[in-house]
Parts: structure tokens; C-alpha cells; sequence
């Protein structure tokens, strides 16, 4: 009788323990899924600020050849 009583016992330890465990996994799986969405939109965003620097480097120096032409007049 005490054998069956501990044997249920920990049968419920066991069961709520994997019960935890895979809680513990589906939060970890949507932190995982979390943190690649902010890769991926760090990746965009430093993308983004590449071509707005380019963008600029080029407007700068249009600008330096407008000035230069509108001096020679």
C-alpha cells in the first residue's frame, strides 16, 4: 500500500515536472522566434542606413559640382 502510494506520488512529481519542461520549451521556442524577427529587422534597418549614407555621399558631392558650376558664371 505505501509502495503504490509513493509509486502515484512521484508518477505526479514526474508528470508535472514534464508539464514545466514543456512550457519551459514553447517559451523558449517563441523567444527564439522573437529574437530572429529582431535579427532580421536589424539586418533591414542597417541596410537601410548603408543606402541612406550612400545616398547622401552621392547628394554631397552633386551639390559640390552645382556650386562649382554656378561659380564659374
Amino acid at each position: 500500500e505505501s509502495y503504490d502510494r509513493d509509486a502515484k506520488h512521484v508518477h505526479e512529481i514526474v508528470s508535472r515536472l514534464h508539464s514545466v519542461a514543456t512550457a519551459i520549451d514553447h517559451h523558449l521556442q517563441d523567444i527564439n522566434a522573437s529574437l530572429d524577427g529582431i535579427e532580421a529587422s536589424t539586418e533591414e534597418s542597417a541596410h537601410g542606413i548603408t543606402d541612406v549614407t550612400g545616398n547622401t555621399e552621392e547628394l554631397v558631392r552633386e551639390i559640390g559640382e552645382i556650386t562649382r558650376e554656378v561659380n564659374k558664371l
